[in-house]
């Protein structure tokens, strides 16, 4: 399958598309967190799980393509061997692959709501019922909390990227390296849709981000995500961050 076909449709701005009416148990994900849940042992103690990222933005109706593959990204303690053991065996069952469910958040270790919100600013969390589960319960961040994650992802790694890009420049070679977020993007996207944000209202939030200490590279962060608001083509959004490297910044984010 090629790139473009993974890239979900982001309508033109003016443009509404008819939400699916999903309920938390019609995602792929929630059916493989209650088949998990089927397997836990009744002396299981309770699990509960402060999700972020792709499953949040499924709950939160950002996303909404039921068959999505996505993590279950959350904030909390690790899992216990037996438990991770089982969470591999549902991962392989459902196609989710390993590790589906796990704690590995900005490369953290941390397992603490404050420790992340350190680096992220401030999270906000919904609880879902879903009465299939017995053992497991969800809270998963709101659309704006998952916005802030997306960015700082985005910033980061166009560092690392810009970097590689500029190398490669300077050592005349043709072709640029992998950049792998593009669906960071489009959520960035999506999540503004779902908000009803325009780029006044993602300008302001880069600022205050940026003000807070939270963004390294808030320029070409602003750039890259506004971008992303009117194009899915990753060329166009790499090379509105770049200009801001190379000091064109006005004509990148106008």
């Amino acid at each position: 399958m090629t790139e473009a076909a993974l890239r979900p449709t982001i309508p033109a701005p003016g443009q509404t598309t008819p939400a699916p009416r999903l309920a938390p148990s019609d995602f792929l994900v929630t059916k493989a967190l209650v088949a998990l849940d089927k397997l836990l042992p009744d002396s299981q103690p309770p699990l509960h799980f402060y999700v972020v990222g792709g499953y949040a933005l499924q709950l939160a109706k950002v996303r909404s393509n039921p068959n999505d593959l996505t993590d279950v990204d959350y904030i909390g303690e690790p899992l216990s061997p037996e438990v991770r053991s089982l969470v591999n065996e549902i991962g392989l069952r459902f196609g989710l692959g390993p590790g589906w469910l796990n704690n590995d958040l900005l490369l953290t270790g941390t397992d603490s709501i404050k420790d992340i919100e350190f680096l992220t600013g401030p999270l906000h969390f919904v609880d879902y019922h879903i009465p299939e589960l017995r053992h497991i319960t969800i809270s998963a961040a709101d659309a704006e909390s998952v916005l802030r994650m997306k960015l700082i992802s985005i910033d980061t790694s166009l560092i690392s990227y810009l970097d590689q890009a500029e190398l490669a420049a300077r050592l005349n070679q043709s072709a640029l390296p992998l950049y792998t977020r593009l669906r960071d993007f489009t959520d960035v996207a999506l999540i503004c849709e779902k908000l009803g944000w325009g780029r006044a209202d993602l300008i302001r939030l880069i600022t205050e981000m940026n003000r807070d200490g939270y963004l390294l590279a808030p320029k070409e962060t602003s750039a890259a995500a506004l971008a992303a608001l009117s194009t899915t083509d990753l060329a166009v959004i790499l090379e509105a961050a770049a200009q801001v490297v190379h000091g064109d910044s006005a004509q990148a984010v106008r």
